[in-house]
């Protein structure tokens, strides 16, 4: 049990599930938390995708779940164009271009 602990807190793509499935790629892991026997679903029709990672999150909305898998992988694809800011959702960004200190001056 450490030993995938370890792995897991190293990489962040191991299924805590199954402990078989590991990606980097957002739509592998889309494909497996949409696919894994083992991952517990509340409610079938409700709760289509479960994250790979944790316990706690489960959706029928892709997006929200590829938006949650990036927070485990600590992928920050959309960033400010005037500093070094990065963020997990478009929506974040543009609330931070709005106060962006180097683009207020």
């Amino acid at each position: 049990m450490f030993h995938f602990l370890l792995h897991f807190l190293l990489t962040g793509q191991l299924c805590i599930h199954c402990q078989n499935f590991q990606s980097p790629n957002i739509n592998d892991i889309v494909d497996h938390c949409r696919t894994c026997t083992f991952m517990p679903r509340p409610h079938a029709f409700k709760c289509k995708f479960v994250c790979h990672a944790c316990t706690s999150f489960h959706t029928y909305n892709i997006t929200a779940l590829k938006n949650h898998a990036r927070v485990h992988l600590e992928e920050k694809p959309f960033g400010c164009t005037m500093c070094d800011y990065r963020c997990v959702q478009k929506v974040q960004l543009k609330l931070h271009m709005n106060r962006c200190p180097a683009s207020l001056n």
